[in-house]
């Protein structure tokens, strides 16, 4: 039987791992540890149709009530002190998804981590990179899946990938390769980390499947209570509307923990992948005859890869009352069409692994750039969190 490029890949990474076993001075502990955990969330959503969007009124509409059940379990088997298996499984089912679609059962997780020293550790597996420091987008992160900044999502579904840390005195060394069909079609990287006088600093290079080599830079900072951060993404004439415009992504923040437990982020994040503004989005869909779900289908992919418009002003307060009680307040603010989102949540947490929430959702404006919220104006969603 003929065996793909990337089962080759999968099966010489494991080969190269199972080798390593074999170093002398490796020895397997006496008895095999296992630790388990994890959460189930129910909860009921309601939402109202945006009228104002401008591709509302040509979509098919969708149900405004429903409901949603996730099930997150995490295994970790540690069968020696080098060694370790992580897994993660999420069942979801969610009522107002396709209804062709609702039920989804998804490995999000499941690698193999062997650090035989301290200088150096294999990853082999559906993984996150996590890389960059932003807190609601994130422009360097090009090669996991993308986060979500209005979700509870922050911690989306792994790519398979074979990843080598190198830990040489001041300097940290990681090299990825994301496997496809074959060689010339995978992903490669490598990304360099210092942290001098209490800088986090680090850049890296990325060659991607079109044969273009990106650049991401990231940093942090803290000091006084403050933290600062940033990130930039450059790929020369890498637009996809025009092969000859160069991108260049980037975000600033900070945040500070005021006293009596108040937190406050704020973010600004430029995206040159996206639409300078409305009317060039209405112009593009109008000369590439798009038909309204096709539409809608560029705006949701558009989102949730970072915006639809290109700049974005984030906020998000905190604030702890009590033993029990989180309240939360997030802003997202689109200057090019000038449209606010806005989302309160209160948490309630009983008897240390139970929590109970309230979380609303509401736009004010027509179209924004984020959660694929244009044909939606408003949702309201009561729920329950068990911790296990």
């Amino acid at each position: 039987m003929q065996m793909s490029k990337r089962n080759q890949f999968l099966l010489l990474g494991m080969i190269l791992l199972i080798g390593l076993f074999s170093f002398p001075g490796i020895a397997c502990a006496a008895e095999t540890s296992y630790d388990n955990s994890g959460n189930l969330t129910f909860s009921s959503i309601g939402l109202a149709e945006n009228p104002d969007s401008i591709l509302g009124a040509a979509l098919p509409p969708q149900p405004t009530l429903g409901t949603n059940l996730k099930l997150t379990d995490n295994l970790t088997i540690t069968p020696d002190d080098s060694v370790t298996v992580k897994l993660r499984l999420n069942y979801l089912i969610n009522t107002l998804l396709d209804p062709n679609d609702t039920n989804k059962f998804t490995l999000s997780r499941g690698y193999l981590d062997f650090s035989p020293n301290s200088l150096v550790s294999l990853r082999l597996g559906k993984q996150r990179l996590a890389w960059g420091t932003g807190y609601a987008w994130n422009p360097v992160n090009i090669l996991d899946e993308p986060r979500n900044a209005l979700t509870d999502n922050d911690d989306p579904e792994g790519i398979t990938a074979l990843r080598t840390d190198l830990y040489l005195g001041p300097v940290t060394t990681q090299i990825i390769i994301k496997p496809s069909a074959s060689w010339e079609s995978s992903d490669r990287a490598i990304r360099f980390k210092v942290s001098p006088a209490g800088f986090d600093l680090a850049y890296g290079l990325i060659g991607n499947n079109a044969g273009q080599t990106d650049h991401i830079f990231d940093f942090a900072y803290s000091f006084s209570g403050i933290g600062i951060r940033g990130e930039a993404f450059y790929q020369a004439e890498g637009n996809w509307r025009n092969d000859k415009k160069d991108i260049l992504n980037y975000l600033v923040g900070v945040d500070y923990n005021f006293p009596g437990g108040y937190y406050l982020a704020l973010e600004y994040y430029h995206n040159d992948s996206a639409f300078k503004d409305i009317p060039e989005l209405l112009t593009y869909i109008a000369a590439n005859s798009l038909d309204p779900i096709t539409a809608n289908g560029l705006i949701t992919n558009l989102s949730n890869n970072g915006g639809i418009v290109r700049d974005h002003l984030f906020l998000r307060a905190m604030k702890t009352i009590g033993e029990n009680f989180n309240t939360q307040l997030v802003f997202i603010y689109n200057p090019a069409d000038q449209s606010v989102v806005v989302q309160p949540q209160l948490e309630y947490t009983w008897r240390q692994n139970t929590t109970l929430f309230c979380k609303l959702l509401y736009l004010n404006g027509g179209l924004n750039s984020e959660a694929n919220i244009s044909p939606i104006k408003s949702q309201l969603e009561l729920g329950i969190k068990v911790n296990y």
